[in-house]
């Protein structure tokens, strides 16, 4: 078979790469190849490189595909997934992509290979794995002393690691919000390691890291042979050159990596869910049961608020969806459900999604067959004072078909006290304001202070 290029769609980053343009067609990702690249291809598909990045799950799934492209000899066919950037990973995610670019860095040194990019924006997660997906970085090794991308890897990672350490936390959030990250693309461009900032990070890691480990010869960086980290971290190898002798696991390189002590910083709600386990799947079976009898059927789901993931993984364990995005801005929480659920289809990202500047970045990329809002509506209207309406017309842009949000007629109520509640804040009004914005199907008291309301996109 042959596809044609009036029916795809080019990824948006897909012109950057000379080996060849990345494009969706039924839903699957495609990269056709060049014809200056095909031996290169042929020969890191054949050579067992790539199956063993795949196997090691450090490569998004990839197969040379039997359909061509235009009058392009070679299509690959990648694994779907979905498209996340460094500002929407908790640090734990951060930690875990420079592990695996180091990782595959290392691999492909085995092969006479290595990477010529470590940024990560060519890192997607699969299943809660972090995944290399551009077949372009991968290029003959130049040098067996120095690694090509070193430079990058220490901008990239080792910086806003640090600088989260540090506790330089909006330092850490805004970089990591840069569009082009961690070059500003303007004239003259701008370079991150010309800052007094980075210089001073860098010289912090140095002298911190070589009191940690005590003089001691190796590090993990070791395997990024990068005379410039040689440099920067104050001689703490004498060969920077990565090998399975010295780092025979991810174990092991964790071990090492952990030098820097990273931890999530305690939240507000990083344990909500931790406590309410019990009382939440009764409440999640009630909303099996309505989603049934109304036959609201979908296959992809976006939970908005949803903690630790519980009802993600419900959704999951019930078959009600088969691939689940649940956004939190607590990164405690986040990071929760991100360790808790590998190997698992639900999708963690961390983000206000009813911020504007997040709102715009989310709706494109998140946008599924319903979403789900429990248990948010009431911290919404009466803690941070948004209007209902505003609040509506954001799920809205998430959803592709249906809505399910709960409301909570006695507000802030925590189960023992009551609490005040304005006047006008009743089941009427809610209603009346989402028939306002959504396909009014039913609403129910699924438990106490909770009525589910079921709807449709206009």
């Amino acid at each position: 078979m042959i596809i044609k290029q009036q029916n795809v769609d080019f990824a948006d980053s897909a012109s950057i790469d000379p080996i060849g343009r990345v494009f969706f067609f039924e839903q699957k990702t495609y990269r056709y190849i060049n014809k200056a690249y095909e031996n290169h291809i042929n020969e890191i598909f054949s050579n067992g490189l790539i199956s063993e990045l795949i196997a090691k799950n450090l490569f998004v799934d990839s197969e040379i595909s039997n359909m061509v492209f235009e009058d392009y000899n070679i299509l690959i066919e990648h694994k779907k997934l979905i498209n996340s950037t460094i500002s929407d990973w908790s640090i734990d995610m951060i930690y875990d992509a420079a592990f695996c670019i180091l990782s595959i860095n290392g691999i492909c040194n085995k092969y006479g290979y290595e990477l010529k990019d470590a940024h990560t924006y060519n890192i997607l997660f699969d299943q809660n794995k972090p995944k290399w997906i551009d077949l372009g970085s991968i290029v003959k090794m130049q040098s067996e002393k120095n690694w090509i991308a070193e430079k990058e890897f220490y901008k990239c990672l080792i910086f806003p690691l640090e600088l989260y350490k540090k506790n330089e936390i909006y330092l850490f959030k805004k970089i990591c919000q840069g569009t082009h990250f961690p070059s500003i693309f303007t004239e003259p461009i701008k370079d991150l390691e010309d800052t007094n900032i980075f210089i001073a990070t860098a010289d912090y890691v140095s002298i911190n890291l070589s009191l940690r480990l005590k003089g001691k010869s190796f590090f993990s960086f070791k395997f990024t042979r990068s005379k410039f980290l040689k440099k920067r971290l104050a001689n703490l190898s004498n060969r920077l050159f990565f090998s399975e002798k010295f780092f025979p696991s991810k174990n092991h390189l964790n071990k090492i990596l952990s030098q820097l002590n990273l931890k999530v910083k305690d939240t507000r709600w990083g344990d909500y869910q931790t406590y309410y386990k019990a009382e939440k799947e009764h409440r999640f079976s009630q909303v099996k049961d309505l989603l049934k009898e109304h036959n609201i059927a979908f296959t992809d789901a976006l939970d908005i608020a949803g903690n630790q993931g519980f009802f993600s993984q419900y959704l999951l364990e019930e078959g009600l969806a088969k691939n689940v995005i649940n956004i939190d801005y607590d990164e405690e929480a986040i990071s929760k459900g991100y360790q808790n659920s590998k190997g698992k289809s639900i999708h963690f990202i961390l983000s206000n999604p009813f911020m504007e500047y997040h709102t715009k970045l989310l709706t494109k990329r998140f946008k599924s067959d319903i979403v789900f809002a429990m248990a948010l509506t009431h911290h919404l209207i009466l803690s941070q004072n948004l209007e209902i309406n505003f609040i509506f017309e954001v799920i809205q842009k998430f959803t592709n078909k249906y809505i399910a949000i709960e409301f909570m007629p006695l507000g802030l109520w925590d189960g023992t006290q009551e609490v005040e509640t304005p006047e006008f804040y009743t089941v009427d009004w809610f209603k009346d304001n989402f028939e306002k914005n959504f396909k009014y199907l039913c609403h129910k008291e699924i438990a106490p202070n909770r009525v589910l309301f079921l709807g449709e996109k206009l």
